[in-house]
């Protein structure tokens, strides 16, 4: 025989607030990111009618933790044009610059949230650079009657 505990019980019974509701009350919390978000869930502060996982019980009206939050990105085109002014190299120096807390909120931390937009690290961070697995060869017939023809 399956007994539910108190707890279990409780959860289901609970009242919560509508969607539009919860969400106006956490944007006035004016948290930036999923990490400040989850901390305000462990702090105790938040109220029971406010849940932990938006996702979970607003399946319907849920579109991403930047609309939970109220934080919504740059265009795709501005951001990057913002992260070409950094110069960086690598997507290393990218993450490390996350990282520092000096990215402005409104971009990011992971570019490929653009979807299609996103072309890679190269065109992201302004080098260009392919990466080896997404680099595009001619078919060796080609590219060795292209060698032949520089006459090397």
């Amino acid at each position: 025989m399956f007994v539910e505990k108190k707890e279990d019980i409780k959860k289901k019974a609970r009242i919560w607030r509508t969607f539009s509701q919860a969400r106006a009350f956490v944007h006035a919390l004016g948290l930036k990111s999923t990490v400040e978000w989850r901390d305000y869930c462990k702090s105790g502060k938040k109220p029971p009618d406010i849940p932990s996982d938006p996702r979970r019980r607003y399946r319907a009206e849920y579109k991403s933790i930047e609309d939970w939050l109220g934080t919504e990105y740059l265009s795709f085109p501005e951001a990057r044009a913002f992260v070409h002014t950094l110069n960086f190299k690598s997507s290393n120096q990218w993450r490390e610059y996350c990282k520092s807390g000096q990215k402005p909120h409104d971009i990011p931390t992971m570019p490929e949230r653009y979807g299609s937009e996103f072309k890679g690290y190269g065109d992201w961070l302004g080098t260009d650079n392919v990466a080896p697995t997404k680099r595009v060869f001619r078919p060796f017939t080609e590219a060795r009657a292209y060698v032949h023809s520089l006459k090397i």
